[in-house]
């Protein structure tokens, strides 16, 4: 995000359905209908659509590092529907938060100086923004865990890429009432091809849960 708009990096981490797509027909033998497919194929092309600058993609540092982020979010889809499938919900949801705190505790011991830093120069402001993000974050995490527990995990992850809708729609209205905490690229061409990947989003919805 620090390379690239929000509104473009965080819609490509839709390309994480594309592993999970071959990840659970390999592993969890998930074969969906020919319609479900196309479905997911509108989805994806919708993330690549924000993705696209002036009608050229923006290829660059940005999207190599959302490439290996999808990919690290579909081996977790995948570990996380093969350990449903034994144990129950509240069970892998606290073993997988468990992990979370364990790996994040050697990446908090490697920028800790760099986050007492930015503290100090930005006072309380970014702890309850940390605290807020990661109370937002908790709850999504465990209604993604239960939605996997029910369901297909290639229909769960695909139906996730709602997402960049509101992504859009949030970075949109910070740029407009409130360009001092975001800015946002918004010309005609922007908002047309957007506009292109919402409406392809949509209908991969419709065909995902028909």
């Amino acid at each position: 995000m620090q390379i690239q708009e929000a509104s473009r990096i965080v819609p490509l981490s839709n390309l994480s359905y594309l592993f999970v797509l071959v990840l659970a027909a390999i592993f969890l033998e998930e074969i969906l209908t020919p319609l479900k497919y196309l479905g997911i194929f509108l989805l994806i092309t919708g993330a690549v659509l924000i993705s696209i600058k002036d009608f050229r993609l923006s290829f660059g540092r940005a999207f190599w590092w959302i490439i290996l982020t999808a990919g690290f979010y579909a081996i977790n889809s995948i570990l996380t529907k093969i350990f449903l499938n034994s144990v129950d919900f509240w069970t892998a949801f606290g073993y997988r938060s468990m992990g979370m705190f364990i790996g994040s505790i050697p990446i908090a011991y490697l920028f800790v100086g760099d986050l007492m830093k930015t503290i100090n120069q930005h006072g309380k402001r970014v702890v309850i923004a940390i605290l807020a993000s990661e109370l937002i974050t908790a709850p999504g995490i465990l209604l993604g865990v239960m939605a996997i527990s029910i369901g297909y995990v290639t229909l769960v992850n695909s139906l996730q890429a709602i997402q960049p809708f509101f992504v859009l729609l949030l970075t949109v209205l910070l740029s407009v009432f409130f360009p001092s905490i975001l800015k946002e690229e918004i010309n005609k061409s922007t908002i047309f091809l957007k506009i292109l990947a919402i409406i392809s989003i949509f209908l991969g919805i419709i065909l995902v849960i028909s």
